[in-house]
């Protein structure tokens, strides 16, 4: 049955909220409102970008539901920045999914702030998030982490990233302490906003808390294997 909960949706580096629709649109057919949330990542850093995001998710809790996150890459980790500043958001949010989160690093990104014009191409809101302490996500909320395999991305072409990789971040630097269900899967960094697999197994982590194991044969997972309603 269709809940009608509310899913933030929140983009990467230099994509718009609009590159999220494909997963939207699917995860309405599961029976979820997805909204998107977009942020200027080039002039504003995580913290501004991470209160601007609560103040939203406010918005969208007063019509008295809860309110899931899920983030793509540097949208994944401001999700935790907004959560570690704002309380309330914390109260309000429902499930928190990530999508290639950098929360450990990001090599390629390293290697992209020593070109001249690098730190502009990140913008304030990674740099930030690269320079300052990680939060780990708040025990009161369920954390959820997608990452990729397969080394298909643009960052594989600013740094030799060690394998396995997504083609922008490397496995290792996915690992996010305190996660209460992680799923490693075979697809690219950016191939995770259009596939069919991803956003079945997130609106199975978002409406249960755990991923789907039985529905991703050639997957390696950790956490409590559930199956789709």
């Amino acid at each position: 049955m269709a809940t009608g909960e509310p899913v933030i949706l929140v983009p990467g580096l230099w994509m718009p909220a609009a590159s999220l629709g494909w997963l939207g649109r699917r995860l309405a057919r599961h029976g979820f409102l997805p909204v998107g949330f977009g942020y200027r990542w080039i002039g504003r850093d995580a913290r501004d970008n991470g209160g601007r995001l609560a103040d939203f998710a406010g918005c969208l809790a007063r019509r008295g539901s809860r309110v899931h996150l899920l983030g793509h890459s540097t949208g994944a980790v401001l999700l935790l920045r907004a959560l570690a500043d704002h309380p309330a958001l914390v109260e309000r949010a429902g499930r928190v999914l990530m999508l290639g989160p950098p929360y450990a690093g990001c090599a390629a990104a390293d290697t992209l702030l020593r070109w001249p014009c690098g730190p502009r191409l990140l913008g304030r809101t990674l740099r930030q998030w690269l320079a300052e302490p990680r939060p780990e996500p708040d025990p009161r909320v369920e954390v959820g982490v997608i990452a990729g395999t397969r080394s298909l991305g643009l960052g594989s072409w600013v740094a030799r990233l060690s394998s396995p990789n997504d083609g922008v971040v490397r496995l290792e630097e996915t690992r996010v302490p305190g996660a209460v269900a992680r799923l490693e899967l075979p697809i690219g960094h950016s191939e995770m906003l259009l596939s069919r697999r991803v956003a079945s197994q997130a609106a199975n982590f978002l409406r249960h808390g755990c991923f789907a194991l039985d529905a991703v044969a050639d997957a390696r997972a950790s956490g409590t294997p559930c199956r789709d309603p």
